[in-house]
Formats: structure tokens, sequence, C-alpha cells
């Protein structure tokens, strides 16, 4: 699973799942996705397809409030997770760049 901004064309074994709701957006794609793989996970492979019968199926937790999807909440979380990936790359870049420098 993965997200797609711009139109692409799919064949036979894609599955376009399309959102129903306008909030939609690159980081809700995330968690969503996320959460899918989670609840798929080991579930399906190259045969047993995980297709739109199969997302229909497909129980997630997201966050939610007032029983709805809490969408500037999983913003929120998106943007954390995101930053502190970035943070990561940064630290394991600059212990990288040492080691390097001390060999040298």
């Amino acid at each position: 699973m993965f997200y797609q901004n711009k139109d692409f064309i799919g064949y036979s074994h894609i599955q376009h799942l399309i959102p129903k709701f306008e909030q939609f957006n690159w980081e809700i794609a995330s968690l969503i996705i996320t959460s899918s793989k989670i609840s798929t996970s080991k579930k399906y492979n190259y045969g047993t397809k995980f297709n739109r019968v199969a997302m229909k199926k497909t129980k997630i937790q997201l966050p939610t409030k007032n029983e709805d999807p809490d969408y500037k909440l999983i913003k929120t979380l998106a943007s954390a997770i995101q930053k502190t990936v970035i943070k990561d790359l940064v630290l394991y870049v600059n212990r990288k760049n040492k080691i390097n420098v001390v060999n040298n």
C-alpha cells in the first residue's frame, strides 16, 4: 500500500481506492495505510490478494473525536512522526560522518 497523489495508470493487480471525505491528504493517508498494514499483516500475499472487498471487511483503528476520525489529531501525529524520522536520520548521518572522519 502506498499513497499516490497524482493520477496513474494501474493494471489488474493494482487496487485504486478513492477517499470519500474532503480532509484526505498525505498525513491522513499515511496513518490509514499504516493502520491497514498492521491490520492485514500476514493475511495477504501474492496468492491471496488484498483488494477492495478485503479492504471493506478490514477494521482499522484511528484516533476519534465524537465517534468520527479526528483528522486534526491524525495530522498532528503524522507531523510528529515525520519530524522524529527526520531527526533520527540527521543523527544517523552525523554519526556516520564522525566515524568516517575518525577513520580517515
